[in-house]
């Protein structure tokens, strides 16, 4: 079951606010919904906004990784001796 509720906050606050919900593709009611939930302490849009954030830097990371993993590789199959 859904309830209407009318809030009036400051035009600063709701640009600000769209600015937020845009970046995270929500709609109104629901960023209201995740933006109250985090006030609880069920706090789930902070996780997706982090998510989507760093999440190319991750993949990045991870690229390196490998390119990395593969270098040390080549490299000790240099340096070390075969039996």
């Amino acid at each position: 079951m859904y309830t209407r509720v009318a809030v009036t906050i400051p035009q600063n606050l709701l640009n600000r606010l769209e600015k937020e919900r845009k970046e995270v593709h929500l709609n109104r009611s629901e960023f209201f919904k995740k933006a109250i939930e985090s006030f609880l302490g069920i706090d789930t849009l902070v996780n997706e906004k982090q998510i989507r954030k760093y999440e190319p830097i991750y993949k990045a990371l991870a690229e390196e990784d490998k390119k990395l993993s593969k270098e040390m590789m080549r490299i000790a199959k240099k340096t070390i001796p075969n039996d």
